[in-house]
Order: structure tokens, then sequence, then C-alpha cells
């Protein structure tokens, strides 16, 4: 059996790189610096402008250093008939590696989006329909517009809204270019991302630096199973997510 000849980095890497490419939280945040299994985020101070007239007084830049512990953890654990087999056989490894990388981001994509519907964010409540889902996702756009939010926005929404936007009376209004990927939709000049990650009737709408993620695979082992005969790859996330402007995210939300 080939438990002593497990690869670790080749496991370890390809997990990694399938949670990128499923995980919901990567649409909507920018790379934040982690340390000794902390989020680092560094809040930087507003800077003074003042009026010249004739000198040049330097103020201190200001910045305040938040550290967020990695407090939330997920395992997983499965059974393989015979881990090096399993490694040198792309057919076996590749699903098993799609299914570990989906419920990594799922993990960490259910606990964004629990930490931003519970955040101080302003958040109306309204049943979105055909008829107004269109204007209510625009007035909230501008909403972060008159608080000077960057225009570094995604809007989050479930495929039911998708539904109502591309059958409503602004249908026209509502942009779909196919990519390399597939479809990429676009309302009021910000990125619509469809996902089964928010709840029917719900739209978040938030710019990039709103919240902060950081997570590490931990742990990552593969042992032999006496009791059955088989080999088996456990492995531990770690990870932590924060809503650092709450002033950044308009929610829209059916109750």
């Amino acid at each position: 059996m080939g438990v002593e000849n497990f690869i670790k980095t080749m496991w370890q890497s390809e997990l990694i790189e399938e949670f990128r490419g499923q995980a919901l939280i990567h649409e909507i945040t920018y790379a934040v610096p982690t340390e000794g299994g902390k989020l680092i985020i560094n809040k930087m101070g507003a800077v003074a402008v003042k009026e010249y007239e004739g000198n040049v007084e330097y103020d201190e830049l200001n910045t305040t250093k938040v550290e967020v512990p990695f407090d939330q953890q997920r395992y997983f654990a499965i059974k393989i008939h015979d881990v090096e087999a399993c490694q040198l056989a792309g057919d076996i490894r590749q699903p098993a590696i799609r299914e570990g990388g989906y419920r990594l981001a799922k993990a960490v994509d259910d606990h964004a989006v629990e930490k931003i519907m519970e955040s101080g964010a302003n958040a109306k409540v309204v049943a979105l329909t055909k008829s107004n889902a269109y204007e209510e996702i625009v007035n909230a756009n501008r909403n972060l517009d008159k608080k000077d939010v960057p225009n570094d926005r995604v809007i989050v929404c479930g495929w039911d809204v998708i539904s109502m936007l591309e059958t409503g009376d602004m249908k026209d209004n509502f942009h779909q270019d196919v990519v390399a990927n597939g479809m990429e939709y676009r309302l009021n000049g910000v990125r619509v991302v469809p996902t089964n990650r928010v709840a029917d009737g719900t739209v978040i709408i938030l710019s990039k630096q709103a919240v902060a993620m950081g997570m590490q695979l931990n742990e990552l082992e593969a042992l032999r199973l006496e009791s059955s005969f088989s080999d088996a790859i456990r492995g531990l996330e770690q990870f932590a997510v924060a809503v650092v402007r709450e002033e950044a995210i308009e929610i829209i939300k059916s109750k």
C-alpha cells in the first residue's frame, strides 16, 4: 500500500487551486496577509488635504493593525483503496480533488455570507419580483455612491434574481457577455455574480474592500485504516472572515 509514498504538496496545491476556482469569497474580496494563524488587516487613517499657502506641512500616516485569529475549523476525511495508485491515476484523483475543493469553498462561503448578513450593513427588506428587482438593485448601488464607496463592487445574488432580471421590463439593461468560462453579467456597470450561496430573494452589493478572508490547509496527511483494509486522507481547514467596512455593503433581503 502507498501511504508512505503520500505526496502532501501535490494534494495540497491541487486542493487549494480547486478551492480558489470554486469559492465565491475570492470573487468579492482582495487577498490580505496572513501570519501565524491570523488574518492581518491594516486600516489606513484619513489623509488630510490642506489649502496651500506657500508652506507644506507633513502629517504622520496612521495605520491601525487588526489581527483576526482563524476561529473557524472544518475537516474532511475520505477513504481511498490505495493512495499511491490514486496519485498516479488522474481520473481517480481529480474527482476527489474537485469534491474536496468544493466542500472547502462552501464552508468558507457559507460562513462569509452569514457574517455579512449578520453585520451592521444597511439592509432593506423587500420582496423582489421581476417588476422591481432592477430598480431596487440600482437604488442600493446608488446608496453606495452616496457614501463614496469605491467602484470595485460586486453584486451577489441567487439564480432566482437572475431570472427576474432576465424576464423583467428592464431586461435590455441587464447585460450578458459571453466569456471564456461561461456567461458574465453586469447591471448598472457592476459585475453580477450568481451563486447558490445566498438565500432566494437576497442581493448583496459590496466593495471588495468590505470583507477580508484568510485560510490555511493544515494537518493534511495519509494513513492506513487497518479495520477496513484501506487508506485514507484527511485534512484540517482553518480560516477567518471579517467584515471590515460595513458602510461599503448594501443588502436587499425578503425578510
